[in-house]
């Protein structure tokens, strides 16, 4: 039998969504990037779609990931004026994970207001050779010029060199579908602009481009844009205050199992950069107090509180014996205030546009593993952890004390298994946790790992 490659795996599936959507009369066209397709889709393939035909784009989407085993994801990233326009990310883990992102679009808008007439759209797509249907690079270019001045104020430097000095803008055709949003005189000069180049003059008009789109949407198409700002701020609403996209990860295990390369390898995957806009990585706690020791010292040389041993929070002292009662408590009190301050940054980042991947090396289990915090009450801890921000998947990098001994010999091979055992009490209390080996290669558990993870994404 043949196996699937993680290259070709994409395109059966693109391959098979193009023939489907050619076979039901679909009426949609990939906005740029479609070079490679359907081999390689880049960071993301962005696709207009009839708004006429969305759902039925829709239902076809879903039904030809069912058949190849791809699991679709909606997150709440961005607010969309169409409730068929959405954001999908489809994820394959079968063999190794594969992730494909497709951005599916009916207006194309700028804060609630279309720029582009979605009527004339269809008048200037085109069939590539590769069986799928792209838009009329006159278009696009106008698209993506507008797209950039209404969002940043400029054209970037990688659009400016897409327009390649041989070619040459077929104005009356790029100018068409933007006449009614922007009207005939403004379309006709940003097309002149750009088919000539001048992008200071074009740069210098975005004020007046913007209110000429606020004044025509307001007068020309003032029940249809009253519906779609609705929509739109309704959207900015649900994104803010309701749902949330974003992934919490913490890595627990002994010094030297591999936790923090693990770490590093799932913050920098390709695949998890698809899924996620931000990333951020994090050891043992959040950055909101200041360093305990810090505080200590503001109490003075002589206080009763710079008796307490301070350690730096990655550099615990592996060879001490355990902590005194007192001692032991006031690190997991302190740091857990410093953790309840986390869910206020936790909200916020979820409900960034593009969600956030938040990875943890240790967190506040650190307490629960470390030879030093024995003698803290186990119920002072289990109750600190009941309110503090709970990961939405803890991983549990696992090998033997023996191995892990020979990789870093910073502790004793008896308080390696003893730190496994914690861990492995941890897991067991957390339904949503993974054990990973990583005692054969930290290059296969890596793998295997992202394709773990990825059943938690939603």
């Amino acid at each position: 039998m043949k196996l699937i490659t993680k290259k070709n795996i994409k395109k059966e599936f693109l391959v098979n969504l193009f023939s489907e959507l050619k076979h039901a009369n679909i009426v949609y066209c990939v906005l740029g990037g479609y070079e490679n397709l359907p081999e390689k889709t880049g960071n993301d393939l962005d696709i207009w779609i009839k708004p006429s035909d969305a759902s039925s784009f829709t239902t076809i989407l879903k039904k030809t990931a069912r058949n190849q085993n791809w699991k679709i994801t909606v997150p709440n990233v961005s607010p969309r004026l169409s409730s068929y326009e959405k954001k999908y990310y489809l994820i394959n883990n079968q063999n190794v994970l594969e992730v494909i992102h497709l951005d599916c679009w009916s207006f194309l808008h700028w804060r609630g207001i279309p720029f582009v007439n979605e009527k004339k759209i269809p008048k200037f797509i085109l069939t590539h050779s590769k069986n799928f249907q792209y838009l009329s690079p006159n278009v696009q270019i106008m698209i993506s010029a507008l797209k950039d001045l209404l969002y940043k104020n400029k054209i970037e430097e990688k659009r400016k060199s897409l327009i390649k000095h041989d070619f040459k803008l077929q104005r009356k055709e790029a100018a068409l579908p933007f006449i009614k949003p922007i009207g005939k005189n403004r379309a006709d000069y940003v097309a002149e602009c750009l088919s000539e180049r001048k992008w200071e003059d074009l740069e210098k008009k975005v004020s007046a481009i913007k209110i000429k789109l606020v004044f025509r949407a307001i007068f020309v198409n003032h029940i249809k844009q009253l519906y779609w700002l609705l929509k739109y701020w309704g959207g900015i609403f649900n994104l803010l205050l309701i749902k949330k996209y974003g992934l919490f990860i913490v890595f627990i295990g002994p010094d030297g199992a591999g936790k923090t390369t693990l770490a590093k390898k799932i913050l920098s995957s390709e695949k998890f950069s698809k899924l996620y806009k931000d990333k951020y990585y994090f050891h043992s706690r959040f950055p909101f107090l200041p360093a305990l020791r810090k505080v200590v010292e503001l109490f003075g040389k002589n206080s009763v509180e710079t008796k307490i041993k301070i350690e730096e929070e990655n550099d615990y002292a592996k060879e001490l014996a355990p902590l005194g009662l007192l001692r032991s408590m006031i690190y997991p009190i302190y740091y857990g205030i410093n953790a309840l301050l986390g869910y206020f940054w936790l909200f916020q980042k979820k409900r960034i546009r593009g969600g956030s991947l938040i990875v943890f090396d240790r967190y506040f289990y650190e307490y629960k593993i470390q030879k030093e915090f024995i003698r803290c009450p186990r119920i002072l801890l289990n109750i600190l952890e009941f309110f503090i921000p709970r990961p939405d998947v803890i991983v549990f990098a696992k090998d033997k004390a023996e191995n892990i001994y020979l990789r870093k010999k910073e502790l004793p091979l008896d308080e390696i298994k003893r730190q496994l055992r914690e861990c492995e009490k941890i897991v067991k209390k957390n339904k949503k946790s993974i054990i990973i080996n990583t005692g054969s290669s930290i290059n296969i558990a890596a793998v295997d790992l992202e394709k773990k993870i990825a059943q938690f994404v939603r």
